[in-house]
């Protein structure tokens, strides 16, 4: 089970995201720390995946990009 779960957006942040994550798991281990592309399985429904991680991380990292900030005004 992973006990962090990074979220991010892609347009602006998965730079920094992989790093920060690259950090995160040779702290932890890959087992303790969820990222999109790399703990996903391949057929599952992803948005009920997404959602159980969620539901059972014990911390929820938000990755916010200066391109976010652009968008809300």
């Amino acid at each position: 089970m992973s006990k962090i779960l990074i979220s991010y957006r892609r347009d602006d942040s998965a730079d920094v995201t992989g790093r920060i994550y690259d950090r995160l798991v040779q702290k932890f281990g890959q087992g303790a720390v969820f990222k999109d592309v790399d703990s996903i399985p391949l057929g599952v429904d992803f948005r009920t995946f997404l959602d159980e991680q969620v539901a059972k991380c014990e911390v929820f990292l938000a990755v916010i990009g200066a391109g976010l900030d652009e968008e809300t005004g």
